[in-house]
């Protein structure tokens, strides 16, 4: 029996070409179970698709939803829980919101050890609220609510980089609905003034942010006179903005978009008729490769029957990811595609959920190499909030951008396996999944420790990694 042992490092050009290529169904079989994360009698919701309800850095994944388990589905209150090891265990459900209010659409955004959540709520008034933890969701910081007028709003948007967090928000109010922009400087401590995004009365909803360095991105529909998408940037960090601008001339019904921005590069999809009723709506998908200082024509990303719905989009360099909902089997199932090249061509659609129970309002966001989904799901009878990860699904081919090359990645041996690889004890931890997969991201075994049999596998260069922060490279030879 040969053991696969410690060897020289490898270039990796030299061993591209020679990598194997799976049958598309083999491509996504890295996608793992279902994961129920909430289990009480109320009905418990996800966020609407203009923001996100999951976010992750590093090994750590964050949820935020709301449900009615102490109050009643007419008092919706805010929940959050959190996994340390990427997405295999959960700890407990922390309730949030303090008051009797009904809480809509929690929020999440993460930078780094510090997790925001955000949300509007019905008390005497519609208002904004925001609460903040600076250790990775451990403890709580107080309530601050980020309005102050007796409005009707909701649909919250948020994104956070470094010690800025960017909110935005839909309200009503003197005749007409707008688009808000509120942002901290210092991680939520205080807040800047309120910035009204139209500079024009109309009908706006839904907006959706994104940041990316020093650029922050905001977009959202208009659906009275010039319809369509509008978009408005900042590239100093919020401090002032570009006039609003419309991206996407629409006469029908836009409606529900994502944002997503990661290297210059600024992604949007929706939900849109055209001006067909009764035509089936499409997702649609627009782009700019200048940091939103021009925008490229849309395509429809995806065209069926079935009234797609809740599209919900993250980036990370050259790779997009985007989750739905559609019926176009007759019932409600969760769905998924990406781009590897920056949003030029796109995935197969894979359909992520087989279950009996309609699935509704699903975020994605990714971390290293894994991609998590969070959404709600009807299947036990009482909606409940559910998650699903790829541990692999946001690998690249270039070496820098493998998994664990974000952050602090601790390295494994390099290593040649002829046959058989061996994984030592050392490098593997109980309840951690040990994955090797090829240099497209697709996960080709799941290892244990001791010997595994390779040689099924093609010549070339693949990556070994436990848990999406330690990667180390392996050549496979015959």
């Amino acid at each position: 029996m040969n053991r696969a042992r410690t060897a020289r490092a490898v270039e990796w050009t030299a061993f591209a070409a020679v990598a194997c290529l799976l049958t598309a169904t083999t491509a996504w079989a890295q996608w793992g179970p279902d994961v129920r994360l909430t289990y009480d009698t109320a009905a418990s919701w996800s966020t609407w698709n203009n923001a996100w309800g999951v976010a992750a850095s590093g090994d750590t994944v964050h949820v935020a939803w709301t449900d009615g388990r102490d109050l009643g589905n007419d008092s919706l209150q805010v929940y959050y829980k959190r996994s340390l090891d990427g997405g295999m265990t959960w700890g407990p459900d922390q309730r949030l919101s303090g008051r009797c209010g009904r809480g809509k659409e929690a929020v999440i955004a993460v930078s780094g050890p510090r997790v925001y959540v955000a949300w509007a709520e019905t008390r005497s008034d519609d208002e904004v609220y925001f609460r903040r933890s600076t250790d990775a969701g451990t403890t709580w910081g107080p309530e601050a609510c980020l309005t102050s007028e007796a409005w009707e709003c909701g649909a919250v948007s948020m994104a956070a980089s470094e010690s800025l967090v960017h909110v935005v928000w839909w309200g009503h109010g003197d005749g007409w609905d707008a688009c808000y922009y509120r942002r901290s400087t210092n991680s939520g401590t205080s807040w800047d003034t309120v910035v009204t995004l139209p500079d024009f009365k109309a009908f706006t909803f839904d907006p959706s942010v994104a940041v990316d360095r020093q650029f922050v991105h905001v977009a959202w529909p208009l659906v009275t006179t010039d319809r369509g998408i509008y978009y408005r940037r900042s590239t100093d960090r919020g401090s002032t903005w570009s006039v609003p601008r419309r991206i996407v001339a629409d006469s029908g019904s836009a409606e529900g978009g994502s944002i997503a921005a990661s290297d210059s590069l600024v992604h949007f999809v929706w939900r849109d008729d055209y001006g067909h009723p009764g035509v089936h709506f499409k997702l649609y998908y627009a782009r700019s490769t200048d940091a939103g200082a021009t925008w490229q024509h849309e395509t429809a990303l995806v065209d069926d029957t079935s009234h797609a719905r809740n599209p919900s989009i993250a980036a990370s360099g050259p790779r997009v990811h985007v989750v739905w909902w559609s019926d176009r089997t007759g019932k409600r199932c969760l769905y998924y595609k990406r781009s590897t090249d920056r949003g030029l061509t796109w995935s197969p659609d894979t359909c992520l959920t087989d279950s009996t129970g309609n699935v509704q309002e699903p975020s994605v966001a990714v971390s290293g190499a894994a991609v998590h989904v969070v959404w709600n799901d009807q299947r036990d009878g009482n909606r409940e909030i559910y998650y699903k990860d790829n541990p692999s699904g946001n690998a690249g081919v270039a070496e820098d951008d493998r998994p664990g090359a974000v952050g602090r990645p601790v390295p494994l041996i390099a290593t040649v396996a002829r046959g058989e690889l061996y994984l030592p004890e050392a490098q593997s931890t109980e309840g951690t999944r040990t994955c090797l997969f090829d240099i497209f991201g697709r996960t080709v075994a799941r290892l244990h420790p001791g010997c595994n049999d390779v040689s099924g596998l093609s010549p070339g260069i693949y990556f070994i990694r436990r848990g999406p922060a330690t990667v180390g490279k392996v050549v496979v030879q015959k």
